[in-house]
């Protein structure tokens, strides 16, 4: 996966669909913070502060999304709702939030 810097496109969709795709699959296979985190480093995307990733950082965008708010609540609805994630990937995300 090529690096996304997210200081210079922090509100790029693709910054966004990758970390939410990391997300689900973390959600979905129920990994603790740790192994979301671990994995979103391992993929090269860093936190949007452009720090690695930490189970806190992952635990406060988890936060955001259940508020529905945020940008990357806004990054599900888009890609969801723009048919650029297919409703089965899109469910357990609107599911557990």
């Amino acid at each position: 996966m090529t690096t996304i810097f997210p200081r210079n496109t922090r509100h790029s969709l693709a910054y966004y669909e990758g970390v939410l795709r990391i997300l689900l699959n973390g959600i979905t296979s129920r990994q603790r913070q740790a192994a979301i985190a671990d994995a979103l480093n391992q993929s090269g995307i860093p936190a949007s502060t452009g720090a690695p990733w930490t189970p806190e950082s992952v635990k406060s965008v988890l936060k955001r999304l259940r508020a529905r708010s945020g940008p990357h609540w806004n990054a599900i609805l888009e890609l969801c709702f723009d048919g650029k994630m297919t409703p089965a990937q899109c469910k357990p995300l609107l599911q557990t939030m």
